[in-house]
């Protein structure tokens, strides 16, 4: 997926290692120094910071839109 296309409010789900993470986008992705990064809120409150190094996203977490 194109982390770049992400807006504020969608829903998206992390899975790996058998589990899923629901939360809401809460910041705009942005591209800076060959990284995009961005933030989401969990349910229960927690926030979680992504990462991706641009052009190995095999290495990044696998996330889906679950409102589309």
């Amino acid at each position: 997926m194109n982390w770049m296309t992400l807006k504020v409010g969608d829903q998206i789900a992390e899975y790996g290692y058998g589990q899923k993470i629901s939360s809401t986008v809460k910041t705009v992705p942005k591209q800076e120094d060959g990284k995009i990064t961005f933030q989401s809120e969990t349910g229960e409150g927690g926030t979680i910071d992504y990462l991706m190094t641009v052009g190995n996203s095999a290495y990044c977490p696998d996330i889906y839109l679950e409102n589309k």
